[in-house]
């Protein structure tokens, strides 16, 4: 190829090939570091997009967790409302009604006038035949027969509560259960998520409230936890802490 070139031709060729390589190289030299700057500023932005995008995320999270506290502030006012209009009185009511029956039954009023068995009276009854009066001594002079009753059945043994151990302070499944009672008390103890529904009835009967006349709640969702016993704390999403209320039965 190069043979039918003369020399100068081939030295021109070979100089514009430099030439061509040199400006290819500066080209390069010319290039790169915009490029890599073009290529950092994505990067940053990207960072600053996901960094903008997890603090929005957070934030997000943050609104809902002050929501849902609002709205349980405001259904643990409407019950603490409900118990000192409806429930307190009902209560009231209640062991006033229990204390009038215990009086009535105190009164002189339950006690009926005596009656003479087996005996005669010294009054002599105007229109009653001797025949009737013989009759009646003689019922009366018959030996009394002795109705033998069977034993009283067995009273049902009642269940004795044994409450789990209280766990420690400090733990990854500690559940501080909070039940708010009728009176607006407080009762607060630690369980574990692993407990049950049925060991905070039994909790709740320990403090004076028992299941026979009063169940649990839930303030936010509104639920009855008495048909959930066999549930533990932790398939019920109590973790770390929950708040209940003690309430009477219908």
């Amino acid at each position: 190829m190069f043979t039918s070139l003369d020399t100068p031709s081939l030295l021109r060729l070979i100089g514009q090939t430099f030439l061509l390589l040199g400006l290819l190289s500066f080209i390069i030299q010319w290039l790169k570091p915009r490029l890599e700057k073009l290529l950092s500023r994505n990067t940053k932005t990207s960072e600053s997009q996901n960094i903008q995008e997890v603090q929005a995320s957070e934030n997000h999270r943050l609104k809902q967790d002050k929501i849902r506290s609002t709205q349980q502030e405001e259904h643990l006012q409407k019950a603490s409302s409900y118990s000192e209009r409806i429930l307190i009185p009902r209560e009231k009511e209640r062991l006033r009604r229990k204390e009038e029956e215990y009086q009535k039954f105190l009164s002189p009023s339950w006690k009926g006038a005596g009656t003479i068995l087996g005996g005669t009276s010294n009054k002599t009854d105007e229109g009653v035949s001797p025949s009737l009066t013989a009759a009646q001594n003689r019922q009366a002079a018959q030996p009394i027969q002795h109705v033998v009753e069977s034993p009283p059945a067995q009273p049902k043994q009642k269940r004795v509560i044994v409450l789990p151990p209280e766990p420690e302070e400090k733990g990854d499944n500690v559940v501080v259960v909070k039940l708010r009672t009728p009176i607006r008390s407080v009762c607060q103890r630690r369980f574990l998520t692993t407990n049950t529904i049925q060991d905070v009835l039994d909790y709740m009967t320990t403090v004076g409230y028992s299941q026979a006349f009063y169940t649990l709640a839930m303030t936010y969702p509104r639920a009855i936890l008495t048909i959930q016993s066999d549930q533990s704390l932790g398939d019920m999403n109590f973790y770390p802490q929950i708040t209940l209320n003690i309430e009477e039965k219908d």
